[in-house]
């Protein structure tokens, strides 16, 4: 609850009609219009979640590549955060144990999905000219 109190013309911004504030807790109108309603509103959102989904479809079909252990171990994901292909040096297999091979497998997953998401999510922003709606992607 706002007090005017201790605050030189609270009291004016609270009762003033076109403040941008609550009139006596009454939400200015004013400030609540759209250019061509809520209907229009919802038809942008349903124009760009479908284009936000035909986009995550393209870049289902591209694919990220990461490596570790300088790239004796390379995995490739797609867009869709799908393991697509792991490759191994032969010759890490032969010098290196098994823990460590299987740990550089999985940095250069998870690299490749890091990688894959920021990809995924630059795309998604372009789409959206940098709009943040919770829940669209």
């Amino acid at each position: 609850m706002l007090h005017a109190q201790g605050w030189p013309g609270a009291a004016g911004l609270l009762s003033r009609p076109g403040a941008g504030w609550y009139t006596r807790g009454n939400l200015q109108e004013d400030h609540m219009q759209f250019r061509g309603g809520m209907s229009e509103l919802m038809r942008q959102a349903s124009r760009m979640q479908r284009k936000i989904e035909a986009r995550k479809e393209e870049l289902k079909e591209q694919t990220i590549e990461a490596g570790a252990g300088n790239d004796q171990v390379t995995v490739k994901v797609n867009g869709a955060m799908e393991l697509v292909q792991v490759v191994i040096d032969p010759e890490l297999l032969k010098s290196e144990d098994q823990e460590m091979v299987q740990d550089l497998i999985v940095a250069a997953a998870n690299a490749a999905l890091t990688k894959a998401q920021e990809m995924v999510d630059g795309e998604l922003e372009k789409v959206t000219k940098g709009v943040k709606i919770p829940g669209m992607f």
